[in-house]
């Protein structure tokens, strides 16, 4: 008995493994245009959160970049933020690259 390529192709097509085998690349295109939409709007809220002054809620104004006190030239730097309205300062680690 010979077994032909479409004698197997009708097999699979009949089990439940090779149905969601099939479907598997569209539903993984799907996810990975999903996660992307999610960390686009994660990133959003992140850098709106950051821009805002912990005190009065208006926008931070950035003033300066230095060097991390640790690693000096290598690797993170301090972003440095002061509020145009109440004067309030903060720092945030920026690691170049990737952001905070």
């Amino acid at each position: 008995m010979t077994i032909l390529p479409s004698d197997i192709a009708k097999i699979l097509e009949r089990t439940q493994i090779w149905k969601s085998l099939v479907t598997l690349p569209k539903r993984m295109a799907e996810l990975e245009k999903r996660v992307a939409e999610l960390e686009a709007e994660r990133a959003i809220k992140i850098s709106s959160a950051i821009d805002q002054c912990m005190k009065c809620k208006t926008t931070l104004v950035f003033t300066e970049e230095t060097n991390d006190p640790a690693f000096g030239d290598f690797g993170l730097k301090v972003h440095h933020f002061k509020c145009s309205d109440c004067g309030f300062t903060t720092t945030r680690n920026y690691t170049p690259g990737k952001g905070y």
